[in-house]
């Protein structure tokens, strides 16, 4: 037969003393890369695509997104928003200047449905993240919760384009990974 006694749990012999909590310093909230829109849509229109050669550069591109990109903006994106130098993202790295924003607007508005002009996004907190020969994303940073939101990724530096680093067969590059992926 089972026991059926019930055990009591003894009182513990030490309690803390609560100490007071200190409200004089603001709280420090932790740098989030919050992906809520569909930054990762391609579009292709005017002077900027953001289409692939192929499945294979697509799944190539996405996976240096996933383990090198994102780890290096938590590591270093507080100090980069905050001006701080000594990162990865300081040579390349940018806030959207005025002559851009109109491309950027379109594009914004096409991939994630955004009117940056009309949205609660300020485009003075529009970014252009980049590192050295790698991925370049363009996002809004909340100041306010320390967060950053990407918008869309330019695969190809299109939106501060180089002649000198640029593949100059871009524009033929028709690997759409929304279309393929719709079948999920």
């Amino acid at each position: 037969m089972a026991n059926n006694k019930v055990k009591k749990i003894p009182k513990p012999t030490y309690i803390p003393k609560k100490r007071g909590v200190k409200t004089s310093q603001p709280v420090k909230l932790p740098f989030i890369f919050k992906t809520e829109y569909s930054w990762l849509k391609t579009y292709k229109g005017n002077d900027f695509t953001n289409y692939h050669k192929d499945a294979d550069d697509y799944a190539k591109n996405v996976t240096n997104l996933v383990h090198n990109f994102i780890p290096a903006v938590y590591r270093y994106g507080e100090d980069l928003f905050k001006g701080r130098k000594g990162t990865i993202f300081d040579r390349h790295s940018k806030l959207m200047p005025e002559d851009k924003m109109r491309m950027v607007e379109d594009i914004v508005r096409e991939v994630d449905g955004i009117n940056l002009e009309d949205d609660v996004l300020d485009s003075s907190s529009i970014w252009y993240l980049a590192v050295p020969q790698g991925i370049r994303v363009v996002g809004y940073y909340q100041t306010s919760i320390n967060t950053f939101f990407p918008l869309f990724v330019d695969w190809h530096h299109l939106i501060f384009p180089n002649q000198n680093y640029n593949q100059a067969d871009y524009q033929k590059f028709s690997y759409n990974a929304d279309v393929s992926s719709k079948n999920w």
